[in-house]
């Protein structure tokens, strides 16, 4: 089977830097060497999308890696598609091309919660977890996944709910769709399909305000009209918020 590895950068690929931080630095291949247990039926190629830690994603970059995704489904020769990111934003870019894809290639992200130079790095075995997965019987026809602490998640359900835990990534709703038991990958659940999206890149934009809802948030938090191309409203309850801010 063939296998595309894509990377982009993060805790994954990051290094120890001067300043005693971790920066991105290691390219697909390198994530590839770190990995145990490979199988030698599986022809696994590499990507280099980018090298960045993944607050620093744009809307437009999320769209190109959507279109390098389905590029990579129209190739027969692929079997499986992963794409490996930083922990920050992976569940809203996993969404995002979850949203645009309709192909029936098996497509995991996968990440890191601990960069290599860390006691127990995770990202060898979440990388073999997502090889696993998109090569497992079952995995074709399920949309984009995401792959950690072998466990295996819809894209559509999954959020991260710690910044530091290895098992930071979590299905509240449903829990995990499979989980990688020694060499086996097991399927447990399914979700319906997500409906896809015809994005217009020339019409793509992140002028969208994001706005939590507080108790008595004074109205001086909406944005005026016209600032943003439109508002985001994280409500309290099943989307009730405070009469003040009707309004604006």
């Amino acid at each position: 089977m063939s296998v595309v590895v894509i990377s982009t950068g993060g805790t994954i690929a990051s290094t120890k830097d001067s300043g005693g931080g971790a920066s991105p630095e290691l390219t697909g291949e390198d994530l590839i060497a770190s990995v145990p247990g490979l199988s030698d039926d599986i022809e696994l190629t590499t990507d280099d999308f980018s090298n960045i830690p993944s607050p620093q994603f744009s809307i437009s970059q999320m769209h190109r890696l959507s279109e390098l995704v389905a590029e990579y489904d129209r190739d027969d020769t692929v079997d499986g598609i992963i794409v490996t990111q930083g922990t920050d934003t992976l569940e809203e870019v996993a969404y995002f091309v979850d949203l645009c894809y309709d192909g029936d290639t098996p497509v995991v992200f996968t990440g890191a919660m601990r960069n290599p130079s860390l006691a127990s790095p995770d990202g060898p075995a979440n990388l073999l977890t997502a090889i696993r997965t998109v090569t497992s019987d079952g995995a074709r026809g399920r949309g984009v996944l995401v792959a950690f602490n072998d466990q295996v998640h819809a894209a559509k359900l999954v959020t991260k709910t710690h910044s530091m835990r290895l098992d930071a990534f979590q299905s509240p709703e449903l829990g995990p769709l499979a989980v990688h038991d020694e060499e086996t990958v097991r399927w447990r659940a399914s979700v319906d399909p997500t409906p896809t999206i015809d994005v217009d890149p020339e019409t793509l934009t992140s002028e969208v305000a994001a706005l939590t809802v507080t108790v008595d948030i004074p109205p001086s938090q909406i944005p005026e009209p016209g600032d943003f191309e439109a508002v985001a409203l994280a409500t309290t309850g099943s989307g009730h918020i405070p009469p003040g801010i009707i309004p604006p």
